[in-house]
């Protein structure tokens, strides 16, 4: 279970570039207006969200299943989504390190 964090209400241009760079690649090349029309509802998103998951925030997780291999060093390993059928095999080719 994830833990959940409480937003700050404080919305900054570097928290909205971060997930418009991720999601619109191309964004800089955007005419002005369009732009501002996604800055303006990845804001009103920010302010909305009371609460965030910190795990899945913080290894950028896409939904459910979702998968973190972490080895015995504590080194992150793979992340992973969805049902791909390879996690056994990487984790038996763990054990074997």
């Amino acid at each position: 279970m994830d833990s959940l964090v409480k937003q700050s209400k404080e919305v900054t241009k570097e928290m909205m570039d971060s997930l418009i760079k991720k999601q619109i690649p191309d964004f800089d090349a955007q005419p002005e207006n369009y732009k501002s029309q996604i800055y303006d509802r990845v804001k009103n998103y920010f302010l909305s969200k009371e609460y965030s998951a910190e795990t899945f925030e913080m290894y950028a997780l896409q939904g459910t299943p979702s998968n973190i291999l972490v080895d015995r060093k504590g080194i992150l390993r793979d992340v992973s989504f969805g049902q791909n059928g390879s996690l056994e095999a990487k984790i038996q080719s763990l054990l074997k390190e």
